[in-house]
C-alpha cells in the first residue's frame, strides 16, 4: 500500500494511532514471555500484532482515504502500519531469521534484524524509508494438478 499510495516511502508523522498504542502493550508481554523463555508465547504475542495490524488495514480502509483525498489521514495509517510490520518483524526474527531479514530490507532497513537494538522495536522510525514489494514471503502452493498420494510399501 506504501508503494501504490505513497510513493514507496515510508510517510513521515508524528501521530500515534491505536495500533501503535496496542503494539506497545503487546511488546511488552512479548519480552516478558521471552525474559521467562517461555517462547511459544513470545510467538503467540507475536502473531496477536499480526492479526491487529489485519484488523486495522480493515477498519482504517487506507484506499477509501485515497480515494477520499484524506492524505493526510492516509499517510498517518500507513506509517503506523509500516511501523507495526518493523515491530512484527523483530518479534519474529528469533523464530524466522530468513524470512525476517527478507521484510526487514524490504522496508528499507539496513544491517541484520538479528542485530536491531530493542529501542527500534519500542519506537520504530521508519519515516522517510522507500520500500520495495520484492517476491512474497511466503509464496502460494500452486494446487494447478491433485497431489500424489504417499507410496505404500508392499511387504
Amino acid at each position: 500500500m506504501i508503494e501504490r499510495f505513497h510513493d514507496s516511502t515510508v510517510p513521515e508523522t508524528g501521530e500515534t494511532m491505536s495500533l501503535d498504542t496496542e503494539g506497545s502493550a503487546i511488546i511488552e508481554a512479548y519480552a516478558k514471555a521471552m525474559d521467562q523463555h517461555l517462547l511459544h508465547i513470545g510467538g503467540q504475542e507475536a502473531w496477536q500484532l499480526v492479526s491487529r495490524a489485519n484488523g486495522f488495514v480493515e477498519e482504517s480502509a487506507p484506499w477509501n482515504l485515497a480515494k477520499s483525498g484524506e492524505h493526510e489521514r492516509l499517510a498517518a495509517v500507513l506509517a503506523a502500519l509500516a511501523r507495526a510490520v518493523a515491530r512484527i518483524t523483530l518479534m519474529a526474527a528469533p523464530f524466522m531469521p530468513t524470512k525476517t531479514q527478507q521484510v526487514w530490507n524490504a522496508l528499507g532497513l539496513s544491517g541484520a534484524v538479528a542485530e536491531a537494538q530493542w529501542s527500534f522495536l519500542q519506537q520504530p522510525k521508519l519515516g522517510g524509508a522507500t520500500v520495495t514489494k520484492g517476491e512474497p514471503v511466503f509464496p502460494k502452493i500452486s494446487r494447478s494438478r491433485p497431489a500424489e498420494a504417499p507410496k505404500e510399501n508392499v511387504i
